[in-house]
């Protein structure tokens, strides 16, 4: 049961979305920390999901009222992380324009230091918000859990700790591996990292943004 939990953990924090995308971000801009953090309070969610399945509690979250409310108040929070995403973009391209244009032996302005002081928390309530409200991760937790035998009656306590500490293993080891991975990185040429990030970021936030409006329109029409 631990090696499912483990693998259903690392099923859900894997996969290329709005978490990792924003994970990425924080490391560059805001340190290692940062991103672990927002990393942290996504696996909060997934375990709690996790055990809600588990305890056939999920089928209530995933009725279409619920997911309407969840996938309005997702779709509303990516918008706005992927909008201050690409403005961090067309900052930093005015930013480098204005440099060039600037006379020869004129002072520019200094190289962004990428760690701005955030408190801890605001970077776990993000984590925390992305994943809660987004539909497609209560989605993924109420449809695996039950078919990995999260639901099973024989040891039924039992089986829900040991998957419940197998999730949280295997999120907590994929954010603490890919906050390194993205630190290590970041020392490789540093300002097109910043772009990249924040361009990728912010397609990828609002692309799921998208998704999730498009997903709640759907519903409300049929």
């Amino acid at each position: 049961m631990i090696v499912r939990g483990v693998l259903l953990g690392l099923g859900a924090a894997a996969p290329i979305g709005p978490v990792n995308a924003e994970i990425a971000r924080r490391v560059l801009h805001r340190g290692w920390f940062a991103g672990v953090m927002l990393g942290l309070g996504a696996v909060c969610v997934d375990v709690t999901y996790a055990i809600l399945s588990a305890m056939s509690l999920g089928r209530v979250l995933a009725r279409p009222s619920a997911q309407a409310v969840i996938g309005v108040c997702g779709g509303a929070l990516l918008a706005w992380l992927g909008f201050r995403s690409l403005r961090a973009v067309w900052r930093s391209l005015r930013e480098r324009k204005h440099e060039r244009a600037q006379p020869w032996g004129q002072p520019t302005s200094p190289e962004p230091c990428g760690n701005l002081p955030t408190p801890p928390w605001r970077n776990f309530l993000t984590g925390i918000l992305m994943t809660a409200t987004n539909p497609m991760t209560l989605l993924f937790w109420v449809t695996v859990v039950p078919a990995a035998g999260g639901g099973e009656s024989g040891g039924a306590g039992t089986h829900l700790l040991l998957i419940t500490i197998g999730v949280m293993a295997g999120a907590v080891a994929w954010v603490f591996a890919f906050s390194g991975l993205v630190r290590l990185l970041a020392a490789w040429k540093r300002a097109a990292l910043f772009l990249i990030a924040d361009a990728a970021g912010g397609i990828i936030l609002l692309g799921f943004a998208l998704a999730a409006i498009w997903r709640v329109g759907r519903m409300v029409i049929t």
